[in-house]
């Protein structure tokens, strides 16, 4: 391990990053056997690293290898530049380590050199003989950068399994100016850990838990928090390491030694919504929402159902006045508006789009007009709603 001197200076001559050719080990391998995973040492001051960042994105983008990858952007995150300094003794930027160091590869001098090498690399490592896990996640976004992420690992050999789990919280595109020398984000970048705990699995049996990771409770170790992370640019990227320890060498073919852990099963997950979505609009607009008593105004109304399609529920589209006073929209025949706080509709939930509630005048005033479902009984709870706040002048 390096001491905090060695790296200080390690850490300059890296910011030089390594422009002379590529290196690459590992024994040969061919029928996959796991999902892979790729481990990107780089740096946002490195210049040749660019083209093994793209040749990454190329690899993943086609979609031809059961394969992820996490980015350490080693210079901006603490976690990234521990997890290449600490375990893997990293030698220079860019380095691609697969399934812990199983193979890998160091520098890049084009991005298709760096494919063709990432690529036999992938081939190499697809084919190792593995023990039979099991890994599988799933990710509950809950709102404001804010995850449930839950993992099982399960043991399908005759004999105890030790090993190292490690749950990676990712961007899919950094939006935080983590960018290579091309200007262009990095991607699937570590933010922090979700989990980085031994696991032990007794034969045949799993192991499994669940963390609440909030993005406003983490930071890059010098301060940057992971409060604007949204759901749709995260992936959360999950890798048992074996327990047994290897002879690695991040400077192939004998310096910078480190001990190689493989990896024997990788997963990954973006986040989801288990429940329904509703979404209502007016001229396709969320609002607040202002207008001439005069105009035409098109409202429409959005569902996606998620874990809840063809499940019964109650379909509530109500207004309300400021003034006071409840407007429904019911079905009979034809679908009206009438007075009160009736419940629209009865039944299972379908994936809807844009369907047209009202195109005409609004009455002047302000209105509160929501479309939101919840459970079967006729009586209106809004457990999942959306409301849009209207102003006719």
């Amino acid at each position: 391990m390096y001491s905090l001197t060695m790296k200080k200076i390690d850490t300059l001559l890296l910011l030089l990053c390594i422009a002379i050719g590529v290196i690459a080990f590992g024994p040969a391998a061919h029928a996959q056997t796991h999902t892979v995973l790729g481990e990107f040492g780089t740096a946002t001051t490195c210049g040749p690293c660019k083209y093994g960042h793209a040749a990454l994105k190329n690899i993943y983008a086609g979609g031809q290898h059961d394969f992820v990858y996490v980015t350490h952007v080693a210079d901006v995150n603490t976690h990234s530049y521990d997890r290449l300094w600490t375990d893997y003794n990293t030698y220079g930027y860019p380095t691609v380590y697969f399934d812990g160091g199983y193979d890998l590869v160091l520098g890049s001098v084009s991005t298709p050199q760096a494919e063709a090498d990432y690529t036999a690399a992938i081939t190499n490592c697809a084919g190792r003989t593995v023990p039979n896990i099991d890994l599988d996640i799933d990710v509950i976004w809950l709102g404001n950068a804010t995850m449930e992420i839950s993992v099982q690992a399960c043991n399908y050999e005759t004999t105890t399994y030790d090993g190292h789990l490690r749950v990676f919280v990712t961007e899919i595109e950094s939006t935080l100016g983590w960018d290579d020398s091309n200007g262009d984000p990095y991607t699937f970048a570590l933010l922090d850990y979700a989990f980085d705990v031994p696991v032990s699995l007794a034969p045949g049996l799993c192991w499994s838990d669940t963390v609440t990771w909030d993005g406003a409770l983490h930071n890059n170790g010098y301060g940057v928090t992971f409060d604007s992370i949204t759901m749709d640019n995260v992936m959360v990227v999950a890798a048992v390491f074996d327990g047994q320890a290897n002879q690695g060498y991040s400077y192939p073919p004998n310096g910078n030694p480190f001990n190689a852990y493989y990896v024997d099963q990788a997963a990954a997950a973006m986040p989801r919504v288990p429940y329904p979505v509703p979404d209502i609009k007016a001229d396709g607009d969320d609002g607040p929402y202002s207008f001439p008593s005069t105009q035409n105004v098109s409202l429409t109304i959005s569902l996606e159902p998620n874990d809840f399609a063809g499940t019964t529920q109650d379909w509530w589209i109500v207004a309300q006045k400021s003034t006071g006073g409840y407007f429904s929209w019911v079905y009979s025949i034809p679908w009206h508006w009438t007075a009160g706080l009736k419940r629209a509709h009865v039944g299972p939930l379908f994936a809807l789009n844009d369907y047209s509630l009202h195109n005409g005048t609004i009455p002047m005033g302000t209105w509160y007009v929501l479309f939101g479902v919840d459970d079967p009984d006729n009586s209106y709870q809004g457990t999942y709603q959306d409301l849009i706040v209207l102003t006719s002048y």
